[in-house]
C-alpha cells in the first residue's frame, strides 16, 4: 500500500511541476559554478553551418547557460587546436569578447584537430573542482572520423548528439569514466 502512495505522489509531483508556467522554471538558481568547453569546428566544413552554429553557441550557451563566475575554455580546431579564449565570465563585457573572437574566427582549415582540443579540455584543472561541460560543434561527420577511429575515440565515450540543419553539437562528458564504473557497481549490487 505505501508504495502505490508513493507512487502517486511521486506522479502528483511531476505533474505539478510540469504544469507550472516555464517563466516559473526559468529561473536559474544553481549556486555551484560551471565550467564550459567549447571546442568549434574551424574546417571548411563549417562554412555553410557556421553562423548558425555560433550564433546558437551565443544565444544558448554564452548569454543563457553561463553565469558569472563561472569558467569558460573555447577553442577553435583547425590543423592544430587554438585556444580563443580560456578564464572567468566577469560580466556582460566578457561575454561580448568572447562572442566577437567567435565569429571572427570562420571559416579556417582543410581539417579539425579535435583530439588535441579533447585532450586539453580533459586535463585535470585544479583550480575548478565543480561540474564541468563540453560541447563540440560539427557540420562534418567526415572531420569527425579521425577523432572516432583514432586517439580521440576514448574522450567520445559518454557522448550525446544534438542535430542541426548542416551541423551538430555533441555533448561530451570528460573524466567521468571513474564514477561511471562506482554508479554502476552501486547500481549492481542493490540488487
Amino acid at each position: 500500500m505505501s508504495k502505490l502512495i508513493n507512487k502517486k505522489q511521486l506522479l502528483g509531483f511531476l505533474v505539478g511541476v510540469l504544469l507550472l508556467p516555464q517563466g516559473v522554471r526559468a529561473v536559474d538558481s544553481r549556486s555551484v559554478p560551471i565550467t564550459v568547453n567549447i571546442i568549434m569546428d574551424g574546417s571548411v566544413a563549417m562554412q555553410e553551418a557556421d553562423d548558425a552554429a555560433v550564433n546558437w553557441v551565443c544565444d544558448y550557451v554564452i548569454d543563457s547557460l553561463l553565469r558569472e563566475g563561472d569558467s569558460l575554455k573555447l577553442w577553435i580546431a583547425r590543423e592544430t587546436a587554438q585556444t580563443l579564449f580560456s578564464g572567468p565570465i566577469n560580466g556582460e563585457g566578457t561575454r561580448e569578447e568572447v562572442k566577437k573572437q567567435l565569429r571572427s574566427s570562420f571559416p579556417g582549415s582543410e581539417a579539425a584537430d579535435f583530439t588535441g582540443a579533447l585532450q586539453e579540455a580533459a586535463r585535470p584543472d585544479a583550480s575548478h573542482s565543480g561540474i564541468t561541460y563540453t560541447l563540440l560543434i560539427t557540420a562534418s561527420s567526415e572531420g569527425l572520423s579521425p577523432t572516432l577511429l583514432g586517439a580521440g575515440a576514448n574522450y567520445m565515450r559518454y557522448s550525446r548528439v544534438m542535430e542541426f540543419s548542416g551541423w551538430r553539437a555533441l555533448v561530451i562528458a570528460l573524466n567521468v569514466d571513474s564514477r561511471v564504473q562506482t554508479a554502476a557497481k552501486a547500481y549492481m549490487t542493490g540488487f
